[in-house]
Order: C-alpha cells, then sequence, then structure tokens
C-alpha cells in the first residue's frame, strides 16, 4: 500500500521545515560510552516549568557500551542524563539503581560523555567526563513523519543480533509530528523500526541519512531521501504488498481476509517478478547484495507460511487464539522443505530469522 501522493507533498513540505530547524544552531548531537560492561535503559530529560519532557531513550549493554542522542538545546533548561542499571533477574533484566547527572548545554555544541559508573558521584563530579567534542562519523539518523495517526507512538530502532532483535534507541511522538532518531552504526546493515503495531526493515551505514514518511496505522512508508540500498529495499516491500498485506509485518493480523486459495494464487502470479527483482540487484558482491538477497529468500518463503500458520488460527468472543500447529498443508508448501535450508550462518543477520528458524 502506497501513501497517497498529497500526503507525502505536505510531508515533505513538514520536513524541509524540520530539518532546516534542526540545522540551525540549536541542535546538540550527545554521544558518548560506558567504560564498564553493563546492562543499562539511558534516558536524556529536560525540565521547564517544572514539568519533565522525555528526550530520547537508549539502551547499552556490555557488547554495546556506546550512545547517542540528538535534540535541539536551550542554555536555560535543565537536563538530565538518567541512568537505570539492569540486573538478571528469575526470567529476564530487572531495573535495580538509578543515577542522574545534570548536564548544561551549549546550543549547536556537540558533547561527549564518558561513564565510569563504579565511581559515579554526581555531586562530587566523579566517575564522569563530560566535555565538548565533535560527532562521531558513524552517527546515522532516521528522521521523518507519521501520517494516518493521531495518537501517540513509541517507537523503537533495534539492530539484528543473531537472526532476532536488540533495542537500541527509541521516541515517543504524538499528534504526527516529525522526529529524529540517531543511531551508532559500527556495521552497515539492517535495522528495524519497530513500533506496537509494525515493523520497517531499513539499510544503515554510517553516517547515513534516511528520511522516512510513515503510515502510522498501516506501517506502509515512502523513502522521500535515503541510500540507493534503502530505495531497493522500499521498491522490494512495494513488489510483495499483495503477499504480505495479511499483516507480515504487523503485529495484529487480518484474520478475516485470510483465505488460503487467494493467497495462494497471488503468491503463484508474484512468483516471476520476484526471480527477476533478486536476480537484477546490481550491488554483486558487496555485504549490502548478499544480505539482501538473503532477506528476500526469508520473506518470499517466511510470508506464506506465516500466512498458513495463522490462517488456522480460531477466532473466540473476538479474539483471536495463537495458533499451535498446522493443519490442512497444501502440497503447494513442500517446496519450502529442504534438507540443509539453515547451513548459513548469515542468516542471522536478518532480523525475522530466528522466528523463521523457530518455525520451521
Amino acid at each position: 500500500m502506497k501513501i497517497s501522493i498529497k500526503n507525502i507533498i505536505a510531508c515533505i513540505a513538514s520536513l524541509v521545515v524540520f530539518n532546516a530547524a534542526m540545522a540551525q544552531q540549536d541542535q546538540v548531537i550527545l554521544t558518548g560510552t560506558f567504560t564498564e560492561k553493563i546492562n543499562a535503559d539511558l534516558q536524556l530529560i529536560k525540565t521547564v516549568n517544572g514539568k519533565i519532557e522525555n528526550l530520547g531513550e537508549y539502551t547499552i549493554n556490555p557488547s554495546n557500551p556506546d550512545f547517542v542522542f540528538a535534540f535541539s538545546a536551550d542554555s536555560t533548561i535543565n537536563y538530565s542524563f538518567q541512568i537505570k542499571t539492569l540486573k538478571q533477574g528469575h526470567i529476564r533484566l530487572e531495573a535495580d539503581k538509578w543515577f542522574a547527572i545534570p548536564l548544561t548545554l551549549k546550543p549547536g555544541q556537540n558533547y561527549s560523555l564518558k561513564v565510569t559508573l563504579s565511581k559515579l558521584n554526581a555531586e562530587k563530579k566523579t566517575g564522569f567526563e563530560f566535555k565538548p567534542g565533535t560527532r562521531k562519523s558513524s552517527v546515522a539518523f532516521v528522521s521523518g513523519k507519521f501520517v494516518n495517526w493521531k495518537v501517540g507512538v513509541n517507537v523503537t530502532i533495534q539492530r539484528v543480533v543473531d537472526g532476532g532483535y536488540e533495542t537500541i534507541n527509541s521516541f515517543s511522538n504524538r499528534n504526527e509530528k516529525p522526529f529524529l532518531l540517531p543511531c551508532l552504526v559500527k556495521e552497515e546493515g539492517f535495522y528495524y523500526l519497530i513500533s506496537q503495531r509494525w515493523k520497517i526493515r531499513v539499510y544503515l551505514k554510517p553516517a547515513d541519512k534516511l528520511e522516512l514518511v510513515i503510515d502510522g496505522m498501516s506501517g506502509s512508508y515512502e523513502v522521500i531521501n535515503g541510500s540507493e540500498e534503502n530505495q531497493l529495499v522500499q521498491k522490494w516491500q512495494q513488489l510483495i504488498h499483495p503477499i504480505i498485506a495479511y499483516g507480515y509485518n504487523i503485529l495484529a493480523m487480518q484474520k478475516d481476509s485470510l483465505n488460503i486459495t487467494s493467497y495462494l494464487k497471488i503468491y503463484e502470479g508474484l512468483e516471476s517478478a520476484i526471480a527477476d527483482f533478486r536476480n537484477n540487484i546490481n550491488h554483486t558482491g558487496s555485504r549490502f547484495s548478499k544480505l539482501f538477497e538473503m532477506a528476500i529468500d526469508v520473506d518470499k518463503d517466511l510470508a506464506p507460511i506465516l500466512f498458513l500458520f495463522n490462517s488456522s488460527a480460531k477466532k473466540t468472543n473476538g479474539f483471536i487464539s495463537i495458533p499451535n500447529n498446522f493443519n490442512d498443508v497444501p502440497d503447494f508448501y513442500n517446496r519450502f522443505i529442504q534438507p540443509g535450508k539453515f547451513n548459513d550462518g548469515s542468516i542471522l543477520n536478518i532480523g525475522e530469522a530466528r522466528f523463521y528458524m523457530n518455525l520451521y
């Protein structure tokens, strides 16, 4: 599903204004690192007239201790860098301790922050080093605007780890306001924007700037400004929309539209176009081409399998149950059963891989 031309033009106009404002002297990029291995949720807040506003959140772990925030600053406002450390609970990581570092910021100045948590004492100004600095070259920016989304939305950007997702950064947005989401990219690859409703796959390299218009209800999107790789990723999503429209990238499956006979007819009608698209990727030998071809293979197999899996779910009192088996599997699906199907570990660079492997 494509976003209307009217909405795109309106969004481009607002993004031009937004980006021009962000380019003014009030923008601040705060990058930093923790010197010790730790799991923590970070938050940057400001206090205006006694009211607290969240400017962004970032998640770090022992393998990824670096962070970045991007926002507009005002020298008359109080800012605070909040740290919530996490410890292993019975099932998952749980909150442990809280720390806060007050920050004084000058509009237009970039800063760096180094934290040694075991020595941190904000009042004595020990355990941290805060100073003006330059922006890291590895910072990529995803910006854009929502349409068809009048309510609040929380969106995270997540990296791929072992075929699954790991949260990096997040923001909350209301009333279709423009957003700016910075991300430290150590190695180019697929990243995912994920809300409570949908997920969007993008390809990021260090220093990338990607601008999107996102339909908040459906998760469909348009690349307004971005790399050739992201243009191709969007074209792929548009091509396969007929076979993923049931909810492949949406958490709420459209159960009422599930009809296996109609779906397989649509799928078979797209197979030649899918093969042509894959064969015509003109980045031969690059990291992108390898990962993109792998993502295409995952999508074209997982989409019909997930369709079948969810079409067997039963609806009771308005709620759809979680399916637990495959019933009456058409012969069409035999093509997806192959010995050694997952013998290349590179598939774990695709966010859907772990789910696919577990489902398989």
